[in-house]
């Protein structure tokens, strides 16, 4: 968040961010409420909200729990099974009458039978609002003829 010297220092208050570091009340530097220091720059500012002073202040702890041989093994075992059934998965999708969707041809045929559908889909839909459209100007037509012999034939 940058603003210009001028104008933080004619606002009487800092403005703030979703981190709780913000652009210095004098216009000079930046003062992060979080830790209640001042920063000289915006180098200064990156290494303060990435360093461990602050990720301590938010609550953050810099230690990395240890992993032990088995839970490795365990998501090493996760990971493989969730790939194999993705895999699995992409086969199914691919496949076209029991063929394998690696034959290029077939990927072919299917996209193109893929087309055609959705082609005679919005043909049939088509159609389907031009039959709709042409039976409600028939109704409307109908009705302004009623209306007329009834405004004609008062009887």
């Amino acid at each position: 968040e940058f603003v210009s010297a001028e104008a933080a220092a004619l606002s009487s208050s800092a403005l703030s961010s979703k981190e709780g570091v913000t652009k210095a009340a004098n216009g000079v530097g930046w003062h992060c409420r979080v830790c209640d220091c001042y920063l000289k720059d915006s180098l200064a500012y990156l290494d303060h909200i990435n360093g461990r002073k602050h990720l301590r202040e938010l609550g953050f702890s810099m230690r990395v729990e240890q992993s032990t041989v088995q839970q490795v093994r365990d998501k090493m075992a996760a990971l493989a099974k969730e790939k194999d059934r993705d895999d699995s998965l992409k086969l199914v999708v691919g496949t076209k009458k029991g063929r394998q969707a690696d034959d290029v041809g077939d990927e072919g045929d299917d996209f193109e039978d893929l087309v055609k559908k959705k082609d005679e889909e919005a043909k049939r839909l088509k159609a389907e609002r031009a039959r709709r459209k042409e039976e409600r100007r028939q109704r409307e037509k109908e009705e302004e003829e009623e209306e007329e012999e009834d405004a004609v034939d008062p009887d």
